[in-house]
């Protein structure tokens, strides 16, 4: 069995992303030191079949059923742990943003 060192300064996660992992998942819940999961949505839907659809409610249901067995087993999922913002939906804000605010504005005149 794999183990990694427990410190208190340190955070060790495995990232669930393919359907192997995900059929792995017990086993990888069970390393000793393993603190968190965390996962790639893109990667793991294609490997579900689902290639350029990470929000396919399939791999939405898998990535909570991993979120919550790692809970009881005592880890943590990466939303427990820490939020982003995604950079397409930052992009897309931003863009519509600058739209909005310079409508009617020649731009480079």
């Amino acid at each position: 069995m794999i183990e990694f060192p427990i410190r208190k300064n340190m955070l060790v996660m495995a990232q669930i992303e393919s359907k192997t992992a995900y059929g792995n998942l017990d086993s990888i819940l069970a390393v000793k030191g393993l603190s968190a999961i965390t996962g790639g949505p893109h990667d793991f839907a294609a490997s579900i079949g689902f290639p350029g659809q990470p929000n396919h409610p399939d791999r939405q249901k898998l990535t909570t059923d991993a979120e919550d067995r790692a809970r009881k087993a005592g880890k943590w999922a990466s939303s427990d742990l820490m939020t982003g913002i995604g950079l397409q939906e930052l992009v897309l804000t931003r863009g519509r943003e600058f739209v909005t605010k310079n409508a009617g504005v020649k731009l480079g005149a």
